[in-house]
């Protein structure tokens, strides 16, 4: 769950229709000389979830990011190629 409205309301539907939904809040990115939201996403994540009552969890996934999706695009860009990172995803 990003904390915005549209995960939160396919959270809230699949709880509705009976499915054992978890929200899952993914934390990609971890450079403090970079703003990032990822407290503020989260505790609205977690708001929602706990509204819905449904469990949540915060997966730290930076290494995987860095590793999968930046390392790529700075190989493409170095190569000269235009890099599609959400391929990488």
């Amino acid at each position: 769950m990003s904390g915005g409205v549209d995960s939160s309301v396919a959270a809230a539907l699949l709880k509705e229709r009976g499915f054992d939904a978890v929200g899952v809040h993914i934390k990609m990115w971890s450079d403090p000389s970079i703003p990032c939201n990822f407290k503020e996403d989260r505790y609205d994540a977690l708001g929602t979830a706990e509204k819905i009552d449904i469990p949540f969890q915060t997966w730290d996934l930076t290494e995987e990011y860095r590793t999968a999706v930046v390392e790529y695009m700075i190989r493409e860009y170095t190569a000269g190629r235009t890099p599609n990172p959400d391929v990488m995803c």
